[in-house]
């Protein structure tokens, strides 16, 4: 049993931690291929295609996440507890967990794609940026766009992205802020 749940928590420590890196790109391949090793290849498993698929995706790892870690020190308490009845009462529930684990992996799996014995790179494809406004900006800034819309100009920004200012510092947010006014 001791060694089974030693074997168990190694994985845990080190197959089951997935890695999950974000970034917003143009290229969705080139952006997967920019953080994977020379060695490893990726491969597409799943896509998330609404903001509340990426947001249940996100709780479901955080879930297993949170069942690993707990798992983790359901193992170590029992290393550390003398009392033979307390540590099989440790060890029963560290067994429901890792159960509970493998069954809520293998749903992962089925949904996703997604298994905790993998690492996994998320490529944001598309992002939508938000801004707070009033109604009375809102109105204006909706009747704005929806004359660019007429005019055939688009609302996306990712061709305009190269041209904004990058702020490296204090400094330079303050001139960029400073030059854009001006224009």
């Amino acid at each position: 049993m001791i060694k089974n749940i030693q074997s168990i928590a190694f994985a845990f420590a080190t197959l089951l931690a997935p890695t999950l890196s974000l970034t917003a790109q143009t290229s969705a391949d080139a952006a997967a291929k920019a953080q994977a090793p020379d060695d490893v290849r990726l491969v597409k498993v799943a896509t998330l295609n609404s903001v509340e698929a990426n947001q249940e995706f996100q709780r479901n790892v955080q879930i297993m996440q949170a069942a690993r870690e707990q798992a983790i020190k359901l193992k170590t308490a029992a290393e550390k507890e003398f009392d033979p009845a307390k540590r099989k009462d440790i060890e029963k529930q560290l067994d429901d967990k890792i159960k509970e684990i493998n069954a809520n992996n293998q749903k992962m799996v089925e949904a996703y794609g997604f298994s905790l014995n993998r690492n996994y790179v998320m490529v944001i494809e598309t992002a939508h940026i938000y801004m707070q406004v009033s109604e009375e900006e809102a109105e204006k800034i909706k009747k704005e766009m929806d004359k660019q819309e007429a005019a055939g100009k688009t609302t996306d920004a990712s061709s305009k992205a190269k041209d904004a200012p990058v702020a490296k510092t204090k400094e330079t947010a303050t001139k960029a802020k400073d030059t854009s006014s001006k224009k």
